[in-house]
């Protein structure tokens, strides 16, 4: 693959080619005077010109300069929005022990979810999804973040709040995301495990977190055969004394209900104007 110097000076030869062709002959002013007259727009750059001093400019980077004091965010270049006001910039300046943007608060999910609008006006998804027998599940930015307010009402009409710990046992499937929202909407700490994982080796990682909330699936597809894992969630759940919620998600491949558990399909769909009024803590 060519570096950037090998593409330059690719892109000048084709440029100063495509000048002579234009100008229909070889001599140096008149070829000059199409190379300037002609924007550069290749694989090397956009809207370059060549300059009077022949020298070929085009917009690589914008930086923007400022003081602490003239700065008002740590993201004013991210763009990252904090829902509480920002106090100062800079406070205890002693090293170590200095502090930063004291008084601000950024929640994952909401930065997340900023973008909604523009990501669906321009028809981008925001999980596309493929299992192992070949099933496509695609979900919009829109429905992605219904699901995840309706699955963040539900965890905190639980009792589900900041610093809470919500468990989850799930395969890399949309669910997870959405879960993972939900929770980082009410600033609850999230910790997952693989259902590949076996019973204790789960136990041994989720008892030292003592979560509120457990979210499993209760059996998944695998190597080419399906695998019913009911008994497992029945059984994590009671090596956790701490969960005061199990939501189950229903593959199709479990082959038992697991006791006291509650549909996570259900948790996720609401659809109503509460749901849509929710913003991330």
């Amino acid at each position: 693959m060519p570096n950037s110097s090998q593409a330059a000076l690719y892109s000048s030869i084709m440029h100063y080619l495509k000048a002579v062709a234009s100008a229909g002959t070889d001599a140096t002013d008149p070829v000059m005077e199409r190379m300037r007259s002609t924007p550069i727009d290749d694989f090397f750059t956009h809207d370059g010109h060549i300059r009077v001093d022949g020298a070929m400019v085009h917009e690589i980077n914008l930086f923007q300069i400022k003081t602490p004091a003239e700065s008002q965010y740590l993201w004013d270049y991210y763009r990252l929005e904090s829902h509480t006001p920002i106090v100062a910039v800079v406070g205890a300046q002693t090293m170590p022990g200095t502090t930063w943007f004291e008084g601000a608060q950024v929640n994952y999910a909401r930065q997340v979810f900023r973008h909604v609008q523009l990501a669906e006006a321009a028809n981008v998804p925001a999980i596309v999804a493929e299992d192992e027998q070949g099933n496509v599940a695609e979900l919009s930015w829109s429905e992605l973040q219904r699901r995840t307010a309706s699955l963040a009402l539900e965890l905190r009409r639980r009792g589900v709040a900041r610093g809470d710990r919500v468990a989850a046992w799930l395969p890399n499937i949309p669910e997870a995301v959405v879960a993972f929202l939900a929770c980082a909407s009410l600033g609850a700490i999230w910790t997952v495990c693989s259902p590949d994982m076996g019973t204790p080796a789960v136990l041994d990682r989720l008892r030292q977190t003592a979560p509120k909330v457990l979210i499993a699936v209760d059996g998944v597809f695998y190597g080419g055969r399906a695998m019913d894992r009911s008994a497992a969630v029945a059984e994590i759940r009671r090596g956790l004394p701490s969960v005061q919620t199990l939501l189950v998600i229903r593959s199709g491949f479990g082959e038992s209900v697991v006791p006291d558990s509650n549909d996570f399909a259900q948790a996720q769909a609401r659809n109503d104007e509460e749901v849509t009024a929710f913003e991330p803590e």
